[in-house]
């Protein structure tokens, strides 16, 4: 079958507008995966070495070729690590107290929750691909804390533990709490072909069953997928 030039003209007059169609299509959508270490009051409920990871799905509208809007959500998850609460001693001053009560204690905590962030980015126009972006985040984090150890009941007339021992108690206690915070959060990225490479830091805020509302800074790494 012969095919005319002027059908062949259209086909390519609708090839080429596709194309540029999609060329200039203002959405894009990213899915990200990052994490970092923890700082600042974050540290007190978590550990000293507290760290975050997560992912992200985000949805960009590109306003203009220097600016665009974004709107993301994720997950991030704060694994704590070991603290060790108490400790039983030898010695003790006080005496003819009974009973007494000694015990050793190990928490660890775990947190994790949904984070909505809104960005405004915008481009850096002396390197190609670079951009910054700030904006806000929303999280809703729980905080979950399982204290481990064991207990020890004296009558209290002994001069050191091991004498007089009444009860022995296992200590298994787990408490939770979620709480909502608001934080400012802000980085730089770069874009080359399909891929994005990110660096941001936000404020986290994990509210301790032990030791109340904790906020501090945590800083990421991410890697994302355009599609």
């Amino acid at each position: 079958m012969q095919v005319s030039r002027a059908n062949l003209r259209k086909a390519a007059l609708i090839a080429l507008v596709g194309t540029a169609a999609m060329a200039q299509d203002p959405w894009t959508y990213t899915l990200k995966f990052g994490g970092g270490p923890a700082s600042g009051g974050l540290l007190s409920p978590l550990g000293r070495a507290g760290y975050s990871l997560g992912a992200d799905f985000e949805v960009a509208f590109r306003r203009s070729p220097e600016a665009r809007l974004a709107l993301s959500l994720g997950w991030r998850a704060f694994p704590g690590d070991y603290i060790n609460i108490s400790s039983i001693p030898f010695t003790y001053a006080a005496t003819n107290v009974n009973p007494t009560i000694y015990e050793t204690r190990v928490r660890k905590p775990e947190g994790s929750g949904f984070q909505l962030t809104g960005f405004y980015r915008g481009t850096l126009s002396r390197w190609e691909g670079v951009y910054w972006q700030a904006g806000l985040r929303l999280g809703a984090n729980k905080l979950k804390e399982t204290d481990t150890g064991t207990q020890l009941v004296t009558d209290g007339r002994a001069s050191t533990v091991s004498g007089n021992i009444l009860a022995v108690n296992a200590i298994a206690e787990t408490r939770e709490k979620t709480t909502l915070s608001l934080g400012p959060v802000a980085g730089v990225g770069y874009e080359f072909r399909e891929f994005v490479l990110e660096l941001n830091l936000w404020m986290a805020t994990v509210e301790s069953p032990a030791l109340g509302k904790k906020s501090g800074l945590a800083s990421e790494l991410a890697f994302g997928f355009r599609f």
